[in-house]
């Protein structure tokens, strides 16, 4: 996705209520289901964040480029 101006549709489904974060991964929206109603994203960014502590993984973007190298 480019852009990631708040009010922008994506796909019909989605409506991008604010930018989240970065890091090595990408970027993370907050968005907003048109489709259920709803936040989506929010949600899901914080599974994973929990997931990922658990996991004691600090540098998701190094262990993708062990996982899949040369995947960006």
């Amino acid at each position: 996705m480019s852009g990631g101006e708040a009010g922008l549709p994506v796909h019909e489904r989605f409506t991008i209520r604010e930018r989240l974060g970065s890091g090595g991964m990408g970027v993370v929206y907050a968005a907003h289901g048109e489709l259920v109603g709803g936040v989506a994203g929010a949600t899901e960014v914080e599974a994973a964040n929990a997931w990922m502590r658990q996991e004691q993984i600090l540098r998701p973007g190094r262990m993708t480029a062990m996982l899949a190298p040369g995947f960006d």
